[in-house]
């Protein structure tokens, strides 16, 4: 470890060691159904020069999660709060997205935050952080999750239609591009044809004229067996 780093990781390890009293008094406050908050370890991306300290709490709806910086640009000799953690959901891809206050809107949102002087007491900065972040936290935190879900149950429909449409194409080495997904229908005579899935209700053939006049007679009969009594 270089001077710097070893600099940095004391200056890390002072906040830490107050950060835990102020830790101790928030949870001993009533803070409804969130469970006790613990400081997270250290990140190894971090290299021992971490500028935040996390800090965890559970909630029936998820994990909450605060960044606490001291001393950070534009807030010398103080503390910053900021709420951080966020729902997600996996999209298509199996790709994990955060749903935070940036997706929020009508009426838009921000994370909640707030500052104070570092020398102040526990008690009080504890006090701060339950009147003025926790809150609107959790009523933000809500809205995330619920969108998240929305977006979770799409994206699982998405998945499962790009899975039958490979299957249906027998193309299981499909490619993807700014559009969406396309494939090519294997095992098929004559020239190759082609399927773009912009979006699950949104997916197109690219057809010889004579063969898609064909296929516009096989949707018609389609729709109307749907439709008969």
């Amino acid at each position: 470890m270089n001077e710097y780093q070893q600099k940095n990781l004391k200056t890390y390890e002072e906040s830490a060691r107050r950060l835990l009293l102020i830790v101790a008094e928030l949870n001993q406050l009533d803070q409804g159904d969130v469970g006790d908050w613990e400081i997270q370890p250290i990140g190894e991306q971090y290299d021992f020069t971490p500028l935040y300290i996390a800090i965890e709490a559970s909630t029936p709806e998820g994990k909450l999660q605060m960044m606490c910086e001291r001393d950070g640009y534009g807030h010398r000799g103080r503390w910053e709060f900021r709420a951080s953690g966020w729902p997600t959901y996996n999209d298509e891809h199996d790709k994990t997205c955060t749903i935070d206050p940036s997706n929020l809107w009508n009426p838009k949102e921000n994370r909640p935050t707030t500052t104070a002087a570092q020398d102040r007491e526990p008690k009080a900065i504890a006090k701060q952080i339950a009147g003025k972040i926790l809150p609107d936290y959790q009523r933000i935190y809500a809205k995330c999750t619920e969108k998240a879900e929305d977006f979770q149950k799409h994206s699982d429909e998405r998945a499962d239609g790009l899975r039958r449409l490979a299957e249906a194409c027998q193309d299981q080495g499909h490619h993807n591009d700014r559009r969406g997904q396309s494939w090519y229908i294997r095992n098929l005579p004559g020239d190759l044809v082609s399927v773009d899935s912009n979006s699950h209700g949104d997916v197109k053939i690219r057809l010889h004229t004579d063969e898609m006049v064909e296929v516009i007679g096989l949707i018609r009969e389609l729709r109307a067996k749907k439709v008969a009594p």
